[in-house]
């Protein structure tokens, strides 16, 4: 073969500088014509497909917002490609060769399916301006078939007989969206005495990977493998073959293998934030995010047993008056009755927030005060929007597949405009306009539930917040604060975030008195001559079905004597979702009747009548607290009555008594219950 080189005589050729200048110049004008001429747009889609499989198409390029785009194809062996004449307004991804609408940054991402094998030629197109993008052939197939690399994780490994084993099952490629995973996987297992078991099927997250569980029985070792099938994904099409992974070994001991032994609670001083590692130490970091349901506050399980004083803060001028005006035993107006200094009370990761000012008449600020639980000192203070007060708390829980953490808010409603602040800055964080009416309940990882009960319409709907990230993402979100903070949101512009619509009857009696998120809803109506209640199961799949309606007759010394049922503030005094029972006050006898939230009948009453003086307490239900298995009651007559909430049986009295009696009205101390924890009630 001849070679072929530069020389010449022995002399290398040379080319000019200018020769070299202009060539490359025409070379870059020529390179860049293409894209100048397509106003910048480029085809980007991969090269390769499956038929009657969608493929991404993105469209870069642009820098603004275009209208008009125009994606065209062209079939395997056609000519010409296929471009609709008349298209939709929306920016709807849909048939091939509609009119799109670019983001406001220029990108545009479509889904186009091929409905042939072979060679498709695709690009964009803009017919106002004959723009168009690079030519991209994709070479479309009817089956694209990938080995599958199978594997499994055991842990711990060595175990003791009869400790549990995590089980890391999974295949090493991942899958497409978030919410779709390997289908069908399971784990065999051959024991030390060769009998078999099997652990499955499981579905996988979008890693590719998920977790099981198993329990050895025996001494000895187990032999392990994960078992792949089969199968085409239906995000790309596909099929991924079957597969096993390596056999793993686990070795069952006799001696169980320690777990981590925990931390247990401080005996001296301690700060927050509490390092996570100390999960034990929950039972003393509870937040107080509002007044829960007849004031018990669970998960405080190591709740105090003395009243000692950690720090005082002065609100306003107080005490003794003293001098001419104040001789003896004067003192300066407490705000009570409703002109209260202290309103508003809350507290989120060992930080108590309360307001001052503002009281009845008053035009000056509402300052909200944010303290140091542990120390007194004030962190800081401010004005929320205009002269508003928090209206309730919230810890968050957002577990997704990018992060599992809890999110703090401090929420201040204004009428169906809900303002969401940072607990730990007090700086605004996002807004949420046209929230739906309705009876709020908190789910178990701390999202906001509204329930809607229209009996006229025949209608229940449960409307969720965690509807606004799916609705946006299209599938479950990863992050919730970059998505949702530092926006206004509008309530119904998601249909997502209303989970469910039932019919109910139309004749129910009453309104709503109670509602617990994925357990029911309680409803009646009182009279002097019958106590009407129902039930609507809230259970996850039996939705709105009817539990009870029962009617009750009172007895005829209600209405003889025209007692105060309904009246103000009244019947209802506990509503326990603890023990599934309701109990109505008749204030005139002081007495207490029990309703079972079962069936809606009377289970017991009346009690014995209490102190005399508590016929004229109107705050009835702050008079009353409940926790597992008993409901209090105290009010101005200053002794607590324990009864058992199931049979109404009094269990026992405590009375807060006057050494002195120095109280007007009895020889007690008028009290109210604060709240009910660790097996105690605190007054």
């Amino acid at each position: 073969m001849e070679k072929k080189d530069l020389k010449n005589d022995g002399k290398v050729k040379k080319i000019s500088t200018i020769a070299l200048i202009t060539i490359l110049t025409t070379m870059a004008t020529l390179t860049a014509l293409p894209i100048a001429n397509a106003q910048n747009l480029i085809m980007n889609v991969a090269t390769s497909g499956i038929v009657n499989f969608p493929i991404a198409v993105d469209l870069n390029g642009p820098t603004d917002q275009l209208e008009g785009i125009k994606f065209a194809y062209k079939e395997p062996g056609a000519a010409d490609f296929n471009v609709t004449t008349d298209p939709p307004v929306d920016n709807e991804p849909g048939l091939p060769g509609e009119r799109y609408v670019t983001d406001p940054g220029g990108d545009l991402d479509i889904e186009w399916t091929p409905t042939m094998v072979g060679d498709y030629e695709v690009k964009w197109v803009m017919p106002s301006t004959g723009a168009e993008s690079n030519v991209v052939t994709i070479s479309v197939l009817q089956e694209v078939r990938l080995t599958s690399y199978p594997y499994l994780g055991v842990i711990p490994n060595p175990v003791g007989v009869d400790q549990v084993v995590l089980l890391h099952v999974g295949m090493n490629r991942p899958a497409g969206l978030v919410d779709t995973g390997w289908e069908g996987l399971t784990v065999d297992i051959e024991k030390p005495d060769g009998t078999k078991q099997t652990v499955g099927p499981v579905k996988t997250d979008s890693t590719g990977g998920t977790g099981a569980t198993f329990t050895p029985t025996m001494i000895g070792t187990y032999k392990l493998k994960t078992i792949f099938p089969e199968q085409q994904a239906p995000w790309n099409g596909i099929t991924y073959s079957a597969a096993e992974s390596e056999v793993v070994e686990l070795v069952v001991q006799e001696e169980p293998i320690p777990y981590h032994p925990g931390y247990p609670l401080p005996t001296e001083y301690w700060t927050r934030p509490i390092d996570s590692q100390l999960r034990e130490w929950s039972t003393i970091a509870g937040n107080w995010l509002q007044e829960p349901n007849g004031l018990y506050a669970p998960n405080n399980d190591d709740a105090p047993d003395t009243a000692h004083i950690l720090w005082t803060r002065t609100l306003d001028t107080g005490g003794l008056v003293g001098g001419d005006v104040g001789a003896g035993e004067q003192s300066f107006e407490i705000g009570d009755a409703y002109e209260g200094k202290y309103n508003t009370r809350f507290i989120v990761a060992g930080r108590l927030y309360y307001t001052d000012g503002g009281s009845r008449g008053n035009p000056g600020p509402i300052l909200t005060h944010c303290v140091d639980l542990h120390t007194g000192e004030e962190l800081w203070s401010k004005v929320f929007l205009d002269n508003r007060t928090i209206s309730f708390c919230q810890t968050l829980y957002w577990d997704a597949f990018n992060m599992h953490g809890t999110f703090d808010y401090l929420w201040i409603t204004r009428g169906r405009t809900w303002y969401a602040f940072d607990a730990y800055t007090g700086d605004w964080r996002f807004t949420i306009e046209n929230m739906p009416s309705g009876e709020r309940m908190i789910g178990p990882n701390g999202g906001i539930h509204i329930l809607s009960v229209n009996r006229g319409a025949g209608e229940m709907r449960l409307w969720s917040m965690d509807g606004w990230i799916r609705a946006s993402y299209g599938s479950p979100a990863g992050s919730w604060g970059n998505k949702m903070e530092g926006q206004v949101h509008d309530a119904n512009n998601w249909a997502d975030n209303w989970v469910w619509t039932k019919s109910i009857p139309t004749d129910l009696q009453g309104g709503v008195e109670a509602a617990w998120y994925g357990d029911r809803v309680v409803g009646g109506t009182t009279s002097t001559t019958e106590v009407t209640l129902w039930g609507l199961s809230l259970v996850e799949g039996s939705e709105g079905t009817v539990l009870f309606r029962n009617t009750w007759q009172a007895p005829s010394y209600w209405e003889e004597g025209d007692v105060s049922v309904p009246g103000f503030g009244l019947p209802w005094v506990v509503w326990s979702h603890l023990d599934h029972v309701a109990v109505l006050w008749v204030k005139e006898t002081r007495e207490n009747y029990g309703f079972s939230l079962e069936t809606g009948k009377n289970i017991w009453g009346p009690t014995e009548p209490q102190y005399y003086i508590d016929a004229i307490d109107d705050t009835h239900a702050w008079s009353r607290a409940i926790g597992p298995g008993y409901f209090y009651s105290l009010s101005l007559g200053g002794i607590v009555y324990a009864y058992d909430i199931q049979t109404g049986e009094l269990k026992w009295t405590y009375e807060a008594e006057d050494p002195y009696q120095e109280f007007l009205f009895s020889n007690n101390w008028w009290g109210k219950p604060c709240f009910v924890t660790d097996g105690k009630i605190y007054l």
